[in-house]
């Protein structure tokens, strides 16, 4: 056996202290650098939750998902707004979703399960869903958000999903229409 030469150790050490002073992203502080990334820009702004729901794989790459809600300080009835947030693996903020009505609950592959019918503002839904409706009737959303087609082209969509979309014996594709 050679012994190890005084260069080598040194090289080998070296390599471990740069290591340590870069610092290396752990899991444990994801949530702390996900939030910091959020922070509302406006300091009247509180942050009520943000909740970690998981990741999505989409075209572009992999994206955590925030559930994020605040509200305006100072008021009597507070108002806020609750946004639906995406973070590259590098933990850089790169689109927000305005919610209407949504609770998002898990990830699968491309797609996030909401809680009921769910909506947002700047999401398109599935043409299916408005096919179901009457034409001054406006559609109640979907259980479903379909990120297939990347991060910049989501639609609202249906599924029947366990925990999702009402039951096991719930029809996701049947307008509350048709079932009276």
């Amino acid at each position: 056996m050679k012994p190890i030469s005084i260069l080598t150790y040194c090289l080998v050490l070296v390599g471990f202290m740069a290591l340590g002073l870069c610092g290396c992203k752990t899991q444990a502080n994801l949530w702390s650098d996900l939030e910091r990334a959020a922070h509302p820009a406006g300091q009247g702004m509180q942050e009520t939750r943000f909740a970690l729901i998981g990741k999505i794989q989409t075209v572009e790459g992999t994206f955590f998902v925030v559930d994020q809600c605040l509200v305006v300080k100072g008021m009597l009835a507070p108002h806020g707004q609750e946004k639906l947030l995406l973070f590259d693996n590098r933990r850089r903020l790169v689109k927000a979703y305005s919610v209407r009505t949504a609770i998002p609950l898990w990830c699968e592959g491309p797609r996030i399960y909401l809680g009921g019918p769910g909506d947002f503002w700047n999401i398109q839904l599935d043409p299916r869903i408005n096919a179901m409706f009457g034409k001054d009737e406006a559609p109640n959303g979907g259980n479903v958000l379909d990120f297939s087609g990347g991060i910049e082209h989501p639609y609202i969509t249906r599924e029947k999903k366990y925990g999702s979309s009402g039951g096991i014996e719930d029809d996701p594709w049947i307008s509350a229409q048709t079932s009276r």
